[in-house]
This record gives C-alpha cells, structure tokens and sequence, in this order.
C-alpha cells in the first residue's frame, strides 16, 4: 500500500518535465515499464559526475544518479514494474542494463534510510564526498611525533 502511494504521488509530481530532463540523443534513463513493456516513467542518469548526484555501478559500468532515483528503481519493482538502464541512440532507446533495481541499493552509496523516506524527498543523511586533494593531504598529516608545527618544510 505504502508503494502504490508512493508511485501515485511521484506520478504527480514527475508529469511536469523540465526541458533539460527531455531526452536527447546519448542520454541515459532508467526506464520503468509496466509488464506489457509500456513505458510508466523515467529518471535521468549521467555518464559523467553532476550536481546531486551519486556514483553508482549498473552492470559492471560507473554512472552517475541521484539518492532518489535508486529508491525510485526500488518502489517501481515494488509495484511490479521492470527498470532497466536504457540509452537514447537517437532512433529509439537501447536497453543496458535489465533489472537495475538488483544493480544498486541505497547502501551502496552511503545512505541508510528507506527507500519510502528517500523516494518522497524525506529527510535522510546524504553521502558525504570528499574533496581529493583533502584526501590526500590529510594522508601526509601525522597523528604522531613532534605537536609543534613548523612554518617551511625546512624548518625545525
């Protein structure tokens, strides 16, 4: 029951696309079918990292989706639906990856909160990512040794 009032509301919510979200050759989907293969609706994935979004695996390959969209994938198999990961080759979408709601959990990227919580925008800690280069500095910072800092790497 929680599901199906889940996708009703998504449903209302996703009927007013924005012009950026309309597909366009060399876009990637995740695309929800009813079991007949009628199209019910659509997240957009990218191939290369993007404000919100999380990396994520789907059949062996990297991209690039956002919290709510894994939760989606999941609400949709709730409801009996099939996604799978499709591309726009610019003469009809080409199918990637079947079953991408076994592909990617919410934990696999670092959020552990329902999916019901997360598909409907509720409140949930989102992954932290962390800068490289703090990455890497804070790998040459020693926990050890002399407490006094020194103002050159080649002072005492």
């Amino acid at each position: 029951m929680r599901a199906m009032i889940a996708s009703l509301w998504l449903a209302l919510l996703g009927a007013s696309a924005s012009a950026g979200d309309m597909p366009v050759p060399g876009d990637f989907f995740l695309i929800s079918r009813q079991t007949d293969g009628t199209f019910s609706a659509s997240h957009k994935v990218l191939d290369k990292p993007g404000q919100g979004y999380v990396s994520a695996t789907y059949c062996g390959r990297t991209y690039w989706v956002r919290p709510t969209t894994v939760a989606w994938t999941h609400m949709e198999a709730e409801n009996r639906r099939k996604v799978a990961l499709e591309y726009n080759a610019g003469k009809g979408w080409r199918p990637l990856c079947e079953d991408a709601q076994e592909q990617v959990r919410l934990a696999d990227i670092g959020i552990q909160a329902d999916d019901f919580i997360v598909a409907n925008g509720g409140s949930y800690e989102q992954p932290k990512l962390e800068n490289r280069f703090q990455h890497i500095s804070n790998g040459f910072k020693s926990k050890t040794g002399n407490s006094k800092s020194s103002s050159t790497y080649h002072s005492r």
